[in-house]
């Protein structure tokens, strides 16, 4: 047996002009809804994502600069989740990362705060989350891109609040502050995350990472 749900993760390389360096395009988000709501605005998401980037086909390079292509795929994707007048949203972060340089540009939408794991020591790499959710901004700001410089042995994670909602003693207990221990005790290791993370409490949501390695 199985469950549906909204959580889409997805990866491309791209070629941007003035650039020597390929880019490592990472998407994570949490579409609202449970089961069948939630697997729809995934859907959704991830054929308008790949519209996007069928663009860019067969080596073609991206003319923008990678904080403008950004705020141009965020601009595009909460247009058609605007489409449903409020029923439908999402929540994610869309991000770029210089495969070479490690420079990474990246979208918060109301997603869990993006962690560094650096030399043993995890911790958020941002204080606020100033970009509205896809589907619930109509003020036609441009999005906060935020920027950091990846050193050799960095790992970035960004992950859906499945990983904070765990249910423990028959409550929901969502706590983002427990995250970056667990990451520390796993030593950035995924699989041992996950297992650290049932050690705790049962889940009681979708749960994606994306663990993003520099050098």
């Amino acid at each position: 047996s199985g469950e549906i749900g909204g959580d889409y993760t997805q990866f491309a390389q791209l070629a941007f002009k003035g650039s020597r360096s390929p880019w490592l395009l990472f998407f994570n988000g949490d579409a609202m809804g449970k089961s069948s709501q939630g697997a729809a605005g995934a859907l959704i998401c991830g054929v308008t994502l790949q519209s996007i980037l069928a663009r860019f086909t067969d080596r073609q390079q991206v003319e923008e600069a990678p904080e403008t292509w950004l705020r141009n795929v965020y601009r595009e994707l909460d247009h058609i989740f605007t489409l449903f007048k409020g029923s439908m949203n999402m929540s994610a972060i869309l991000g770029l990362t210089n495969t070479t340089r490690g420079e990474t540009y990246y979208i918060n939408a109301e997603h869990p705060r993006m962690l560094l794991y650096r030399k043993s020591h995890a911790q958020f790499i941002e204080e606020a989350q100033r970009t509205p959710k896809l589907g619930s901004t109509t003020t036609g700001k441009p999005a906060h891109v935020h920027y950091v410089l990846m050193k050799p042995g960095d790992v970035l994670f960004a992950g859906s609040d499945g990983k904070d909602d765990l249910e423990i003693g028959g409550e929901i207990d969502s706590d983002d502050e427990r995250f970056p221990r667990i990451v520390e005790k796993a030593s950035g290791d995924l699989t041992t995350i996950r297992r650290e993370l049932d050690k705790i409490g049962a889940r009681s949501d979708d749960f994606s990472l994306v663990r993003i390695q520099f050098g």
